[in-house]
């Protein structure tokens, strides 16, 4: 990899639907991978809280076969967690079960699982140390600050919705994107 070349990355969290139904045509389009971050609980261990999600949200899950064929597709498959909370407001023994439960449940269903992204982008920096365990990578700010800065792109009746994050690359000229949805 040439270190001097510009590089972009694009990465959905959360795993909804809409990822799978608008973003990855486009992207299959053109011939080009993403990421998605996925929160394992809620496929190998729901809460009460997810199933009534299933149910009544707007916001539904990909299944895992999709989420198989986007890895066939190219695209990186990524950790967000097991149950998604705030790392920040949990102590640093939940923090190390949210990131190897996660990767545990990922790897077991097939998945290649390198990277992590922190849930809300925000990641205890006194726990950095608990992502090399399990992760090459990983995303987000390392504070008590969310850095979602929402940007909306509006073209007539359509609109974009990324969240920026930081990255991970202290060496290469890198652009990084993190969505939770994409609606066209």
């Amino acid at each position: 990899m040439n270190s001097n070349k510009a590089l972009v990355s694009f990465i959905f969290d959360d795993a909804n639907s809409s990822i799978f139904d608008n973003a990855m045509p486009v992207f299959k389009r053109f011939g080009y991978p993403a990421c998605i971050a996925v929160p394992s609980g809620y496929y190998f261990s729901p809460t009460l809280k997810d199933i009534i999600k299933r149910l009544f949200s707007s916001l539904r899950k990909i299944n895992l076969s999709k989420l198989k064929e986007l890895q066939n597709e190219g695209w990186e498959i990524m950790s967000h967690t097991k149950t998604h909370p705030r790392l920040t407001e949990v102590a640093s023994d939940i923090v190390e079960k949210e990131l190897s439960t996660s990767y545990s449940q990922l790897t077991q269903a097939g998945f290649t699982v390198r990277q992590f992204v922190a849930p809300y982008s925000v990641f205890p920096g006194k726990d950095l140390n608990l992502i090399e365990k399990w992760y090459d990578g990983h995303y987000g700010n390392y504070g008590t600050r969310d850095m979602n800065l929402p940007a909306t792109l509006s073209n007539n009746s359509e609109s974009i919705h990324i969240c920026f994050s930081v990255s991970i690359s202290k060496t290469l000229n890198w652009k990084l994107f993190v969505s939770g949805s994409i609606y066209c």
